[in-house]
């Protein structure tokens, strides 16, 4: 037998004992998590003087933006406080001399893998450390604090608020603060924070608790509800002290357990020469990170700021939900195996489906769910000048008399059934498909099914619509075409499946059979984002490119579809080029597989995934801590322009759309990268691939699904369950069946297997995109530490 078969099969006898051996992992590419995480964490060497430059800190449902004007500074927020217009409070912890004073050094990590930050100052006679997180089990902030210098006199700790309705109070050594938010027709969100100091005195009338030592703890916990018989003040006094009764120990270690469970769900790790595939790896892991760190309340983290606001109740685009972007932050996700943190847009938007049924029934005359793109978080619309009827526009039924950019959209209701269906093909939870995603879903195609209009011709058009923000009341615009030849199919699919509706399939599959086709445009073949009509005068809002929905929104014409080849035209016939952070340029470059750079000369518009990215970074990365803004100028964090550049990352390494997992599918030539991501069908995928080539990759079969593989190789593959070859074949997809809990490994034929472990060296300094680039990650050090911001 030559030595290289022998070899192959003691490797794959390795490989079966791996569980026995405690190894975790899927088998072939084995993450020492801790490290790689940490490889990501955010440094800063100056201290953020100013909020929207600071670093976040929480657990899902309570969040803190942290800076350092001098001492530390945290503004509380909730997912809550976001829809009801405030913030919570604000804390202040100070020391004399201040905390600034003198600085000779200043470190500041936000480890990611334990959520922790640490902050560490050197001055001229001593050393500052404080160590501060948000448990993951509690809501609270910890934060323990020494001070070696010797002329350091009392720590202050200020507990801030601002409104009217607040009232503050001081007893038993601890600050009390209560106050309460209102939103018209809910119930009050009232919540309070107690604030406690080992050994401290309180200060009577201003806030303030005084610390004797220059070593301590500070123990605040947080306390929000909207039950009107609560007693929030005394649930935040008991939660303090059964926060300190547990100590700082015990609290830490289940907040550390916590974070690293979470991350042992999936991995990447990039490489490039110039170091921008790393950059692109680490704003990955960020976004992750505040997801995680956001997206465990009532309500889903608002799109613009989350959890991470720094500005007291300033929050820009007001309390409504803007589905467009809402949905960007939760794209990622999915790949990403943490479809646990998708439960708080699922209870918002499922929730909200009585009053989105009544108020369609009200407004449009017809049955049905009709999501506004802009819509409050309990769904109920307020009568406005934005829902007045018009009559004879429409053959049957009223539509808006004064059209603007998002109350003639009808495009985000499928948008919403699409991530409900999503979480299905995911999971395979067919209980969750039964009575939440399957209700919602039918009513979004009610809605059509009265809408659509048949003309002379026999066809079925959507008119008036708006062509999402760009273009106004304008006839079949592609959004949704798109929107229901993906939402139709999938309802036949569920009926089917659930043994429901049989009545309805004839009806939506006539609406399929019979739809408008898309506009397309006589020169370039491309699609159009609507039918066009020369005498009409078209609104061209913001810098969207609609005709891209079949791609993006509802991922139809992808890598392995009949229709590639028109969708990756359409793309390159764009009119706007990554003109804002929530645009999804380098998410459609890595369905349609485009990841090089454009040839020498080309229009922008043929750049593929490698320039997009760095483009899409350069532009809008323009906080320290990574996040991101969706223009110019722009304060707060928003989490669809950091979240449609996950996804983008996600998608270069792992695609499973119509049912084909594929490796690498737009990974540029001059990238490398390891990876362990959640595939379609309950596949956890793991890859390794150099310079742009697949070189192997396992598969655990979560549900014991049939596989189907794009071939990774240029040749014969080798697919393996532990001794025991199950498939050797060169056709373009491999197939096989799998069981549940079983390993299957993935190598070319004739290469010896050879499982990685894969590790990284924790990242020690800021990281700047490119040397040319003036977009960072972290804070570099300041020529002078004493001067004002950087």
């Amino acid at each position: 037998m030559p030595s290289s078969l022998i070899c192959y099969f003691f490797l794959l006898a390795m490989l079966s004992l791996l569980p026995l051996l405690g190894i975790a992992g899927n088998g072939l590419l084995e993450p020492d998590t801790p490290k790689i995480v940490a490889h990501n964490d955010v440094i800063y060497e100056s201290p953020a003087r100013l909020g929207w430059e600071g670093l976040p800190l929480g657990n899902g449902t309570f969040g803190a933006q942290v800076w350092q004007p001098d001492g530390l500074t945290f503004q509380f927020n909730t997912p809550l406080s976001g829809v009801y217009g405030g913030a919570i409070a604000r804390l202040r912890f100070a020391t004399a001399p201040g905390m600034l004073d003198g600085v000779r050094s200043y470190r500041q990590r936000l480890s990611l893998h334990d959520a922790t930050l640490h902050t560490d100052i050197t001055a001229p006679t001593g050393k500052i450390s404080a160590v501060c997180f948000i448990p993951a089990d509690t809501d609270a902030l910890v934060i323990q604090y020494a001070d070696t210098r010797p002329e350091a006199g009392e720590g202050l700790v200020e507990l801030e608020a601002w409104r009217s309705s607040s009232w503050r109070a001081t007893e038993a050594q601890a600050l009390l603060l209560v106050d309460t938010l209102k939103v018209q027709g809910e119930p009050d969100y009232r919540f309070a924070v107690a604030v406690g100091v080992d050994g401290a005195t309180t200060v009577a009338g201003v806030g303030c608790l005084r610390m004797p030592s220059k070593s301590f703890t500070v123990w605040l916990a947080f306390a929000g509800t909207r039950d009107g018989k609560a007693d929030p003040a005394a649930q935040a006094k008991e939660k303090l002290a059964a926060l300190r009764k547990r100590g700082w120990d015990a609290v830490k270690a289940a907040h550390d357990q916590w974070w690293a469970d979470f991350w042992k769900k999936s991995f990447i790790k990039l490489a490039s020469d110039d170091g921008v595939a790393d950059y692109a790896a680490n704003l990955w892991y960020l976004h992750l990170y505040v997801m995680g760190s956001g997206s465990r309340g009532e309500v889903p983290p608002k799109f613009n700021g989350g959890l991470w606001t720094a500005s007291y109740d300033v929050r820009t685009w007001g309390e409504c939900y803007w589905h467009w972007n809402q949905q960007e932050a939760s794209w990622p996700l999915f790949a990403a195996n943490h479809i646990e943190l998708q439960r708080p847009y699922y209870d918002m938007y499922g929730n909200m489906l009585p009053a989105v049924k009544k108020w369609t029934k009200t407004f449009w005359e017809t049955d049905g769910a009709q999501f506004q793109e802009t819509i409050p978080f309990n769904g109920v619309l307020e009568p406005s000048g934005l829902y007045t009827q018009a009559r004879g526009i429409h053959p049957r039924l009223p539509v808006p008399l004064h059209v603007r950019n998002t109350n003639l959209i009808l495009s985000s209701s499928a948008e919403i059934a699409m991530l409900f269906w999503w979480q299905y093909l995911y999971t395979g939870d067919e209980t969750f498909l039964r009575q939440r995603t399957y209700p919602l879903m039918k009513e979004v195609a009610a809605f059509y099914v009265g809408y659509l209009e048949k003309d002379a011709q026999g066809r079925y058009n959507v008119y008036p619509s708006n062509a999402q923000e760009q273009f106004w009341s304008v006839k079949n615009p592609t959004p949704d075409l798109a929107a229901i030849r993906y939402l139709f199919p999938v309802m036949i699919e569920a009926s089917q499946r659930l043994n429901l509706d049989a009545d309805l399939r004839p009806i939506w599959q006539d609406r399929l059979n019979h739809l408008a086709p898309y506009s397309r445009d006589s020169a370039t073949g491309a699609i159009r984002a609507y039918e066009t009509d020369d005498s009409k005068v078209n609104s061209n809002q913001g810098g969207q490119n609609p005709e891209q929905f079949a791609v993006v929104s509802f991922p139809m014409m992808t890598l392995g579809s009949p229709d590639r080849d028109l969708a990756v035209k359409t793309f390159h016939a764009r009119k706007h080029v990554n003109t804002y952070g929530w645009n999804t340029d380098s998410l459609i470059a890595a369905r349609l597989g485009l990841a090089e750079l454009a040839p020498k000369g080309a229009p922008p518009q043929q750049n593929g995934l490698q320039w997009l990215l760095q483009a899409h970074a350069q532009t809008y990365q323009i906080h320290p801590s990574g996040l991101q803004c969706y223009g110019g100028g722009v304060a707060e964090a928003y989490l669809e322009c950091s979240g449609v550049f996950a996804t983008a990352v996600g998608e270069m390494l792992l695609q499973s759309w119509g049912g084909v997992i594929r490796l690498g599918p737009a990974l540029p030539k001059a990238w490398s990268g390891d990876f362990k991501l959640l595939a379609m069908g309950g596949f956890e995928v793991s890859g390794h691939a150099e310079r742009g080539k697949v070189a192997l990759a396992a598969i655990l079969s979560q549900r014991g699904e049939a596989v189907s593989l794009a071939n990774p190789f240029e040749g014969e593959a080798v697919i393996a369950q532990g001794r025991q070859e199950i498939l050797r074949s060169a056709a373009p997809i491999l197939k096989f069946p799998t069981t549940a809990g079983a390993i299957y490994s993935i190598v070319r034929a004739g290469v010896p297997l050879q499982p990685l472990t894969v590790t990284a060296q924790p990242n020690d300094a800021p990281k700047c995109l490119v040397p040319s680039s003036g977009c960072w990650l972290g804070r570099k050090e300041s020529a002078n530490l004493k001067g004002g911001a950087q």
